[in-house]
């Protein structure tokens, strides 16, 4: 019986729903923070060698591509002190929301007043909700040397924007850009509000112009690195295929 409820559900899944890939690709001169590690793919065995079988070292900063953030990452002690694999699965998946900000100048800040009125047209974000914002920065990714668009300038959210995402109940916050700060902001207020309210960040997502304001169902589940501060993550988005919705998401672009 269960097994008959399963398939039911994946036909329907496959059927109504598509899923857009909102990860980068991992791959050697990628963009990457200033000052972490790069990203290393090193071949290890290979049947171009006489091995049976062909594997890969992988070597890489927490941070990298797209990827989550721990609250341990900012937060040095308390009760929001927690590590990635300390992080609740259910708080890495579920109903999500994109707000468009992609008027916001580069260095610029998101006020609350924007996603206010991003409200008033798609109603009140809810708690237990995920936020994501498109600054449609993801278009500037690159290789090097030509990542610098890239990895400045991009704009980010303000501590008020930060503060009223935490009143709204958001439980994951993701942005298309290097960082939910703004390039620059060296105090980090959207990472200390969030992160200090246990919101997990999401940063180098991509592809979010295809996902309509409402009606997606967001899925990045993160590796249980033991005290770790972030991890890489395959970040999709599960959306409905009616006319309805494909209106809204033709719309967005």
């Amino acid at each position: 019986m269960l097994a008959n409820q399963f398939q039911e559900f994946w036909q329907t899944l496959c059927q109504d729903y598509k899923i857009i890939d909102l990860s980068h690709k991992l791959e050697e001169h990628m963009p990457q923070w200033p000052t972490h590690s790069r990203f290393f793919h090193t071949l290890w065995d290979s049947y171009w060698h006489g091995d049976v079988a062909i594997d890969y070292q992988i070597m890489m900063n927490e941070h990298t591509g797209t990827h989550m953030d721990a609250p341990a990452h900012f937060i040095q002690a308390g009760e929001s002190n927690l590590w990635i694999d300390e992080v609740p699965l259910e708080q890495t998946l579920g109903t999500c929301v994109r707000i468009e900000m992609r008027h916001i100048a580069p260095k610029g800040l998101v006020p609350a007043s924007a996603i206010m009125e991003w409200e008033k047209t798609y109603g009140k974000i809810q708690s237990g909700e995920i936020v994501l914002f498109d600054y449609d920065w993801a278009k500037f990714w690159n290789k090097r040397p030509n990542d610098r668009k890239y990895t400045t300038d991009w704009p980010g959210l303000s501590r008020e924007a930060a503060e009223l995402l935490v009143e709204r109940g958001a439980k994951l916050v993701g942005c298309d850009t290097l960082a939910i700060d703004t390039y620059g902001h060296e105090e980090n207020p959207a990472h200390y509000v969030l992160l200090g309210n246990k919101v997990l960040i999401c940063e180098n997502l991509h592809q979010l112009w295809q996902i309509p304001p409402r009606g997606g169902y967001f899925i990045a589940l993160p590796l249980p690195i033991k005290k770790g501060s972030a991890s890489p993550v395959r970040a999709i988005c599960i959306v409905p295929k009616t006319e309805q919705q494909k209106q809204m998401i033709e719309e967005c672009v």
